[in-house]
């Protein structure tokens, strides 16, 4: 990635899907002012990075995180008539 940004002069970074290889990402798109996009990279580590500016401008999300997809699901089985529903994220 560092050829990218410096010699190929890259302003953004799509396709990234793994959580723990976007977290290594992340590091390096902030420090060279390169934005990145990723779809399955949903932990909800990076929302709260997200909150403490850690990230700055250089990153977008193209799939919603896993809470929020937990809290979505949970809504509809309620909705469906489930009494008891349980979710994991980890």
């Amino acid at each position: 990635m560092t050829k990218l940004a410096k010699v190929d002069k890259v302003t953004r970074v799509v396709g990234v899907f793994i959580s723990s290889v976007s977290s290594a990402a992340f590091t390096f798109t902030v420090k060279n002012n390169v934005m990145l996009d990723y779809s399955g990279s949903t932990s909800p580590v990076f929302t709260e990075q997200v909150k403490n500016s850690n990230f700055q401008e250089y990153w977008a999300i193209i799939a919603f995180s896993v809470t929020y997809r937990a809290r979505a699901l949970a809504a509809l089985a309620n909705k469906k008539g489930f009494n008891t529903i349980g979710t994991v994220v980890n």
